[in-house]
């Protein structure tokens, strides 16, 4: 599979004073280490060969040979710094999802690098930032809805078996009236109508749901203001899905309602993808993966 780095980007004006901007760290602060993704993953250095010599009476390794360091330049001297020729390590690095996007790379800060153009309405931004904290520094992507219309952004992927969706969400002042909800998460297909797959989120409430079809047991509100883990897996051949949050199982193997065509083109949209008896909505997405098989 072929990994793809995305990012959303788009300038938007309206009478509302709606639109699409950029504000992100700059390419120096990257280089200089806020990458807390990729220094995570940074294995921890070596055991030095005294530790693995278990016969005292042989010399060491280090007493028998010259010190390499010794002997030549030093290979920091001799060769440049990767990351000055290649850009910063990122979440996305070395990925081979079908897509992948974490909203970091400096690079990537266009339109619409690897999504497709974002629908926005009235009242409907989304802006790439680096503050509140992103999940992987130093970028996170924001939507923000004031007028009840969605603020996402699409990808469009073909499916043969399956498809998998796995990202972060952060929700900043979810709506607290009873049956208001908003679904950061949307996927259609395009035929037969009507089978959207939806996850949506309240004060009081988390559940999925495929049109009209709620998947019961519904599970507690998720903490706003605090990064939450989202995984979905369609299974085209067999018509089920799976789904977690944070670990927990919302959904296994479950029978869906209607069967999807194969194969077939799905869209995903993320951000504020939906809003239903609330006109106002922030929602925070980073660290996105898309397989499809």
């Amino acid at each position: 599979m072929r990994r793809v780095r995305g990012v959303v980007v788009v300038a938007v004006a309206s009478t509302m004073a709606c639109g699409l901007s950029i504000v992100g760290a700059s390419p120096d602060a990257i280089d200089a280490g806020e990458d807390d993704a990729a220094a995570a993953s940074l294995p921890d250095a070596p055991a030095s060969p005294d530790a693995f010599d278990g016969d005292t009476a042989a010399p060491s390794v280090r007493d028998a040979e010259p010190d390499v360091r010794d002997a030549g330049a030093d290979v920091r001297d001799a060769e440049p710094d990767v990351r000055d020729a290649t850009g910063p390590t990122t979440f996305c690095t070395g990925s081979t999802a079908t897509f992948c996007a974490d909203f970091d790379d400096p690079a990537d800060a266009s339109v619409p690098a690897g999504w497709e153009p974002p629908a926005l309405g009235l009242g409907a931004s989304v802006l790439l930032v680096n503050a509140p904290p992103a999940h992987s520094s130093p970028r996170s992507l924001r939507a923000v809805s004031t007028m009840g219309n969605p603020a996402i952004v699409r990808k469009n992927v073909v499916v043969n078996t399956s498809l998998t969706v796995d990202f972060w969400v952060r929700f900043d002042g979810l709506p607290s009236a009873g049956g208001s909800v908003v679904s950061p998460f949307r996927i259609t297909p395009p035929d037969p109508p009507g089978e959207d797959f939806f996850f949506f989120v309240s004060t009081q409430q988390s559940y999925f749901q495929e049109y009209g079809n709620i998947f019961e047991p519904r599970r507690g509100a998720l903490t706003q203001n605090v990064w939450h883990h989202v995984v979905i897996k369609l299974t085209t051949t067999t018509s089920r899905i799976d789904a977690r949050v944070d670990g927990v199982t919302y959904l296994s193997n479950v029978e869906l309602p209607y069967a999807w065509p194969r194969p077939t083109t799905a869209t995903i949209e993320l951000g504020a993808a939906l809003l239903y008896q609330t006109t106002s909505a922030t929602v925070w997405i980073d660290d996105v993966v898309i397989t499809a098989e």
